[in-house]
């Protein structure tokens, strides 16, 4: 899911939208999630009831969907994928995995700062 995610960011900022890109991207994406989902086990965490790498994982990629989801207008996106996109709220409340996603929200706040002054 991150290669497409991160050449949608790319094709968002262009001055020329390529459609046919785009939805090929999302595509890409929209396979990955479902194989993410899939592999998603009932819980609390990624792979079941211990904490593991693949929540090491799942957290950081979970946490550029908020944000990715409103910059592409698509809000929906999630909708077709409810264990991935309810991991905010197993990762907001594990202590360890709530400590990497303020880290990046904080990470954000300063990314879009900086982005906002470099355009002014």
């Amino acid at each position: 899911v991150l290669t497409p995610t991160m050449k949608l960011f790319e094709l968002h900022f262009v001055p020329k939208r390529n459609n046919a890109e785009i939805d090929a991207q999302f595509a890409r994406l929209h396979h990955g999630l479902a194989a993410i989902e899939a592999r998603m086990a009932q819980g609390p965490f990624a792979l079941g009831d211990d904490i593991s790498f693949a929540d090491a994982w799942l957290t950081p990629t979970r946490f550029i969907f908020n944000n990715f989801r409103a910059m592409t207008g698509r809000h929906d996106l999630l909708d077709a994928y409810p264990k991935f996109d309810a991991y905010q709220q197993i990762a907001s409340q594990h202590p360890a995995l709530s400590r990497v996603w303020g880290e990046m929200t904080d990470g954000l706040k300063i990314f879009l700062s900086e982005l906002e002054m470099g355009a002014a």
